[in-house]
């Protein structure tokens, strides 16, 4: 928590080193993932109405703690297709289209407003 907020690329080996498995990381993630990223599909910041947050965090609570629940299961015992299917009709009591929904309300302005 008290270390540094950022280290620019031209600090290393001038005030600090890279360490060998940051590098390996670093190396990683730009091999890997960076070929399929474009920022033409990234989620805007976006700001969203105070009823909207409080909801949009009621449902987050719980549709979480299912992920999170189901995926410690399953990496420990597998799952089928009944599970999944569980899996999805428990995410669907807990709100999950209303949660999408509010997520797409507020892309769907920011679309709006960026066409302008």
């Amino acid at each position: 928590m008290g270390g540094p907020l950022a280290i620019l690329d031209e600090y290393y080996d001038v005030y600090v080193t890279c360490p060998d498995d940051a590098q390996y990381r670093l190396d990683w993630i730009k091999d890997i993932y960076t070929p399929d990223m474009h920022t033409k599909y990234v989620y805007p910041n976006l700001f969203m109405s105070r009823e909207d947050t409080e909801n949009l965090s009621n449902l987050q609570a719980d549709i979480e703690k299912t992920i999170n629940r189901h995926k410690a299961d399953w990496i420990m015992n597998g799952f089928t297709d009944a599970d999944w299917e569980k899996f999805l009709d428990d995410l669907d009591a807990y709100g999950l289209e209303e949660y999408l929904g509010l997520f797409q309300k507020y892309l769907d302005a920011y679309n709006a407003q960026m066409a302008e």
